[in-house]
Parts: C-alpha cells; sequence; structure tokens
C-alpha cells in the first residue's frame, strides 16, 4: 500500500502540470490570437498616395465620366492616357491620391512623413508603353523604362508597405 502511494502521488503530479502545460501552450495562445485579430484588424484608414503623373495637364481630365482610355479600330486597338486608367482604379479604400506637378515635391513631403509613397508616371508613358506593347525587341531601353509604372512606397511601416504593394498588384 506504501508503494501505492508513492508511485501515485508523483503520477497525479505529473497529470496536473501536463494538463495545465496543455492550457497554457495551447489553448490560451489560441484566445490570446482570437481576441486580438478581432480588436485590431481591418484595413488602415488615412494613407495617402502622392501621384505625379507628367503624362497629363490637368486631373480633372482623368476624373471625367466621357473619358476614355481605348479605341478600337481595324482590328487593332489605340490607347490613350492610360495612367489616367490605372489612377481611376486607385480608390480611397487603397489610399487617398494627393496629385503633384513634380517630383521633388512628392518626394519632399515624403521625407516629412505626409505620403506612404509616390507613383511617377513619365511623360510619355502611353506612346513607350504602346511601343513596347507591339514592338518590344525594336523599342529602346529608355522607351522601355518609360513605359513602367514608378512606384516608391516608404518602407519604415513594413505593415502598411505590404498592404499597399498588395493592394496596388490587384489593380
Amino acid at each position: 500500500m506504501k508503494i501505492f502511494f508513492i508511485v501515485s502521488i508523483p503520477f497525479l503530479n505529473f497529470l496536473q502540470i501536463f494538463s495545465s502545460a496543455v492550457i497554457f501552450i495551447t489553448i490560451l495562445p489560441l484566445i490570446q490570437l482570437f481576441l486580438f485579430f478581432h480588436t485590431l484588424g481591418g484595413n488602415p484608414k488615412g494613407l495617402k498616395l502622392g501621384i505625379v503623373d507628367d503624362e497629363i495637364i490637368r486631373y480633372s481630365e482623368c476624373e471625367k465620366d466621357s473619358f476614355v482610355t481605348t479605341y478600337s479600330h481595324d482590328n487593332t486597338c489605340d490607347m490613350n492616357l492610360i495612367s489616367c486608367r490605372f489612377l481611376m482604379e486607385i480608390t480611397d479604400n487603397v489610399a487617398e491620391k494627393v496629385f503633384y506637378t513634380s517630383f521633388d515635391d512628392a518626394y519632399v513631403d515624403a521625407k516629412r512623413g505626409k505620403l506612404i509613397g509616390i507613383i511617377y508616371f513619365d511623360a510619355n508613358f502611353t506612346e513607350s508603353l504602346n511601343e513596347v506593347r507591339y514592338s518590344p525587341d525594336d523599342a529602346g531601353e529608355q522607351t522601355k523604362k518609360n513605359s513602367l509604372i514608378k512606384i516608391y512606397l516608404d518602407q519604415t511601416d513594413l505593415q502598411l508597405t505590404y498592404f499597399i504593394q498588395r493592394k496596388l498588384y490587384t489593380i
């Protein structure tokens, strides 16, 4: 009988420690995750994205309902101000657009922390994009560079950077 108590008391202590360890190792972290994601979550609001579009003169041209960016004729497709089409896809759910006339002004505001990033379109973006699309082998290096949308994001807050990056990739 004495041996039974000697063996059973450590066994009961082991069961008690193991059951409390299971609670702390598995159940408590699950509760913490649930509470964290239900109290802190959702998409960030109030982000500002600087837009520098050297292709257009007035940004109000892009906002007209009658604005058409592609024309089809003779089994071909002509593009007009494709940068406007991209800008129209950026909604306030992604970021608030702040328009600038020069890259330097937008860069200064980004350095001051007023902007999460800058999107830049070259002056001949649509023409370069057409040339690269129709004859990529004949397009020069500068034409290929001008056909790119240049996006500069602030890397100080990586969560916001990844959020904006993910949203811009889906456009």
